[in-house]
């Protein structure tokens, strides 16, 4: 993203040598460089200082809990990512969770707000949204608008037919086109942004018309893998067996997608 400063804080005392944080431009910091490490803000309030940024202006990428932690002491906005070794779970507390690395620049832009002033990071006092703006409450209702679509349909449709045909063997780019389609064909069927659903690696939406969600850990949310997420989609599970088996983890009044799903009854043949 233009006109942004990016940094590393490592909870290591030096940080690794053979990563590629060329791109950083020297803006490497480490806790040897601080008293106390994470969960402590001290690295993130350090970094700043030197980047000369204030706290509000700054957005913490982290993916774990005690980072997230120490973004929160440290008065940051921080996205916590849920893609890799860490459950979404483990996040709570962060200003919003992704769980595709191609969502993290619109995520910073909406956390930063259209002026770069952000918000204070912790979460208390005014309600305010993603980019640290008070909402009224005349908008606390979500409007439905439907997700935004990125994956042509014809692609997406193609990636779940071959799924269909060969669920094992599909190749991930495949199984990632498949599962970014159903998660925006869920949104588009059920706009809103009361409940969150998880499909890590690969993607997650917000649907469903309701109190909207601005901060924080979403009080609904549903996380599968992305075998069972396209098994429920087309029909091939039902959400009861999954929430039994344990393959389906829903929390909050809303999580329930049982008569949301499946998407396509009977056969995995999206037009």
């Amino acid at each position: 993203m233009r006109g942004l400063e990016w940094f590393v804080g490592e909870d290591r005392a030096q940080p690794e040598k053979d990563r590629p944080l060329g791109a950083f431009n020297g803006s490497v910091f480490s806790a040897l460089q601080v008293s106390r490490g994470k969960p402590a803000p001290d690295l993130f309030r350090y970094a700043a200082a030197q980047l000369g940024v204030p706290a509000r202006r700054c957005v913490v990428v982290e993916d774990s809990q005690y980072g997230v932690a120490a973004a929160r002491a440290a008065q940051m906005p921080v996205i916590g990512f849920a893609g890799g070794i860490t459950p979404a779970h483990q996040l709570a507390g962060a200003s919003q969770v992704i769980v595709d690395m191609a969502d993290l620049v619109d995520t910073v832009g909406r956390l930063l707000g259209p002026d770069g002033g952000g918000g204070d990071g912790d979460g208390d006092g005014e309600e305010n949204d993603v980019a640290g703006r008070p909402v009224s409450p005349a908008s606390r209702d979500d409007v439905g608008m439907p997700a935004r679509r990125r994956v042509p349909a014809s692609d997406g449709a193609a990636a779940l037919r071959q799924w269909a045909a060969d669920p094992a063997g599909t190749p991930r780019p495949v199984l990632a086109t498949a599962v970014r389609y159903t998660l925006e064909e869920l949104g588009a069927r059920a706009p809103g942004r009361t409940l969150e659903v998880r499909v890590p690696p690969y993607g997650a939406v917000q649907c469903i018309e309701g109190p909207r969600h601005t901060r924080g850990t979403p009080p609904n949310v549903v996380e599968t893998d992305p075998q069972t997420w396209l098994s429920l989609v087309t029909g091939r599970l039902t959400w009861h067996a999954a929430r039994l088996d344990g393959t389906v983890r829903a929390s909050g009044e809303r999580s329930d997608l049982g008569d949301r799903l499946p998407l396509w009854p009977g056969a995995a043949r999206p037009e």
